[in-house]
């Protein structure tokens, strides 16, 4: 729990993104579950459930943070930008949706010397999610198809509608 008595979780994984719309985003622990959008499809794949979702991408991702890293397009058409000021040596920048029927409700920005360190999600219930970026390397060599994903043999694969 934290100061406000909510009760806090903690993963940690990795990501890779290539723009536009490609991601592979690895969560290791608590648990393991891996997020991979080709350009077409966005794939999840939870090894403890053993099943894999397959999505349209635009379909999965439309309203999902994510798409301000994997788009290349101006914020301020989707968002009202502001300034919040330096805190703790992070220059943090608001976004709040244009449109009220989107799941998140504010989106900040943390920067440090120009590089993207955090982003705070605040969704329609209240509920925060930090995620925080260490180790970032920009434009690094990729291993090939690092945004490919087949499923694993003996998964159940379930379909989403187009």
């Amino acid at each position: 729990f934290n100061a406000d008595r909510r009760e806090t979780q903690r993963a940690s994984g990795t990501l890779e993104l290539s723009r536009p719309g490609k991601f592979r985003w690895l969560y290791t622990q608590p648990y393991h579950q891996e997020l991979v959008a080709d350009g077409e499809s966005l794939w999840i794949y939870d090894q403890d459930l053993e099943q894999v979702t397959q999505k349209p991408l635009l379909q999965a991702t439309a309203q999902a943070p994510i798409m301000l890293l994997l788009e290349k397009k101006s914020l301020d058409k989707d968002y009202l930008l502001t300034e919040l000021g330096n805190d703790q040596g992070l220059d943090w920048v608001g976004l709040k949706p244009r449109k009220d029927e989107a799941d998140v409700r504010e989106v900040k920005l943390a920067f440090e010397k120009k590089m993207l360190a955090r982003m705070q999600l605040t969704d329609a219930f209240g509920q925060i999610t930090l995620i925080e970026f260490k180790e970032m390397q920009l434009n690094p060599k990729l291993a090939e198809g690092v945004f490919s994903f087949v499923p694993p043999a003996g998964v159940d694969v379930v379909r989403a509608a187009q």
